[in-house]
């Protein structure tokens, strides 16, 4: 069974400085037309499937979503899945690249499908695409991929040049599309998205799982716990993963200098509005929530690391505590978050991952 991560990745243009503004505005015009092809997919497909309760129509009209020429009662001129790309194409050919959009329709048209029976139902709302939608890219449309003298990576896509920028690659992402190049991974479909002024590379590889020798038989049991951000225990005993004071610290600086910023920015300079004066505000709202996400990815590889020392074929995740919410983890830190690093890492190696029921609480966690 093959598995998928994604990495992300930070891009630059490889480009002259004089053709940088031109490059950022041609990438954001797409990304705007991304989002309104996007959601004229999305209208246009529930349309479609709301085309039955239009009582409106003559009585002799025809209401099967069908290609005419296969299906006499058709309403169609082409397949259903063509009519979505043959809007896209008459809309914005020329404006945007028809790969990108191609890959769109692929995307949006399957989530649409998995969430169409959820959304008739009433169980959610119809889907809406923002400004912040990453642009497909299309593993067949990325050429031209060589490797730097700084270890860094070349490529071309979309009649854009790019390179990427690992920094100081703490996740080994240079590693990975190493092995991408060697014929180890494979890159599938990905896409291009931007943060505040940065652009990002969100690749997506293939890779088989890792062949690691394991008991299904061994179980490792993890928790939350206001004692330690990771408490596993195995076999009667519990082990602790991170410590609370280091955890708790740095959400209190991270605190400690938003308060600053906020009594400082009455003394910023006035008259380009109130976004500008808070910006460095603002700059502290994202510092808590990336440097949780950093500490869980952290954690849980740990986790992992102890499984496959143990052999363990298995781990459980315990239910959250009764009063755990009130600890310093809770606020920042949930089960989900904690459930959702572990499932990737576990399919890498082929460890098993299961919940437990709260019911079963007290006969399967040794207290």
């Amino acid at each position: 069974m093959m598995i998928t991560i994604t990495r992300k990745v930070q891009l630059l243009f490889d480009c002259d400085k004089s053709e940088l503004d031109a490059m950022y505005k041609k990438w954001r015009d797409w990304q705007y037309i991304v989002r309104k092809a996007a959601n004229m997919i999305v209208t246009t497909l529930y349309t479609q499937d709301q085309h039955k309760s239009f009582f409106y129509y003559t009585e002799d009209m025809k209401l099967k979503l069908a290609d005419v020429r296969k299906d006499e009662d058709g309403i169609l001129t082409m397949s259903r899945d063509n009519t979505t790309y043959q809007l896209l194409s008459r809309a914005f050919k020329g404006a945007c690249p028809m790969g990108m959009l191609s890959g769109l329709n692929t995307v949006v048209c399957a989530t649409y499908k998995k969430e169409a029976e959820d959304v008739a139902m009433g169980k959610r709302s119809l889907r809406v695409y923002r400004n912040t939608i990453p642009m497909p890219v299309r593993s067949g449309d990325i050429s031209n991929i060589e490797k730097l003298e700084d270890g860094n990576y070349r490529f071309h896509v979309y009649g854009t040049w790019f390179r990427t920028w690992f920094g100081k690659d703490l996740s080994g992402n240079e590693l990975i599309f190493d092995g991408a190049q060697a014929g180890q991974y494979k890159l599938c479909d990905s896409s291009i998205s931007f943060d505040d002024s940065k652009i990002f590379f969100n690749a997506v590889f293939r890779m088989d799982p890792t062949p690691v020798k394991l008991d299904k038989k061994r179980e490792l049991i993890a928790r939350l716990s206001p004692d330690a951000p990771i408490v596993f225990s195995f076999r009667n005993n519990e082990y602790k993963i991170g410590f609370p004071e280091e955890f708790k610290h740095r959400l209190e600086q991270i605190r400690a200098g938003r308060k600053r910023a906020v009594v400082s920015a009455k003394y910023n300079k006035k008259g380009r509005g109130r976004k500008k004066r808070l910006e460095s505000v603002d700059r502290y709202e994202k510092y808590a929530e990336k440097y949780v996400q950093s500490k869980i990815h952290m954690y849980t590889a740990k986790l992992i690391n102890f499984a496959i020392k143990l052999k363990c074929g298995k781990i459980t995740l315990a239910p959250v505590e009764d009063g755990l919410s009130k600890s310093f983890v809770f606020p920042s830190w949930s089960y989900g978050g904690l459930s959702d690093k572990l499932k990737y890492k576990c399919n890498k190696y082929g460890i098993e991952l299961h919940g437990i029921n709260k019911k079963t609480k007290k006969s399967a966690v040794p207290e």
